[in-house]
């Protein structure tokens, strides 16, 4: 579904990004936009501004971010929103959905899964952390850590004999791979018996977009909540 806006006081480039670089599924915009080779204009979000959020509402009322502005309509959820920018922005020859009908229905299929079963119980670690240590639930954080630890193991099998998990081209489910395991190794580590996982979550860390979007992060990670997981070389408490 997408919107059309009226004006409500926020200036809009041609084609514009709502949204927040700490944001797992920001990031996952950004890094196919980098792949395309798209340039946005970037609108970042500080929805703890009242101001602010009464706008994006404006835009979007689930107020929920990303959100992709291109030329006044409003198309929302990542995966909708990459689609849009290959049909219709990509630079010649970049593609992150193959033309093969039944190879682009395998990339689908893979982001989705990530979205679903990595980034959903990552997102519910965090939001438990975010609640007064008197009402965290403990057997919630338990079910998300073995949801994720399940998540793993099909993405282990998935991944014998491939560079990318669909195929041998990066695509829109690397997209959705990349921040969704970036935050979720920070709660639950990739069991050492996964080694072609860990081999992948390198490959992603070392792909350009991937890392100029976790750059682009470095600044705010003092404020995730997960950050005493992260590594090292992503964050330092001492630098924070």
């Amino acid at each position: 579904m997408v919107y059309r806006l009226h004006h409500i006081g926020i200036a809009m480039a041609a084609l514009t990004l709502h949204y927040h670089p700490l944001s797992s599924y920001c990031q996952k915009v950004l890094i196919a936009a980098d792949v395309l080779g798209i340039a946005l204009d970037k609108q970042l979000l500080d929805l703890s501004d009242a101001a602010v959020r009464a706008g994006f509402t404006a835009l979007w009322p689930t107020g929920k971010m990303p959100l992709l502005v291109d030329n006044g309509r409003a198309i929302p959820e990542t995966s909708i929103a990459i689609e849009h920018l290959q049909l219709h922005h990509a630079s010649e020859g970049r593609e992150l959905l193959p033309q093969d009908a039944a190879a682009a229905l395998e990339v689908r299929l893979w982001d989705r899964l990530f979205d679903l079963y990595v980034m959903t119980p990552m997102q519910a670690l965090t939001a438990d952390l975010l609640k007064p240590e008197g009402e965290r639930d403990a057997a919630a954080v338990a079910k998300a850590r073995e949801g994720l630890l399940q998540a793993y193991g099909f993405i282990e099998r998935q991944l014998d004999g491939k560079t990318w998990v669909a195929g041998e081209a990066f695509s829109l489910a690397d997209c959705a791979a990349a921040p969704a395991l970036f935050y979720a190794v920070s709660y639950v580590p990739i069991p050492a018996p996964h080694t072609a996982l860990a081999a992948y979550f390198e490959r992603l860390m070392a792909q350009p977009a991937v890392t100029r979007a976790v750059d682009e992060a470095r600044p705010y990670f003092k404020f995730y909540p997960g950050r005493a997981g992260l590594a090292a070389r992503f964050f330092d408490p001492a630098l924070a």
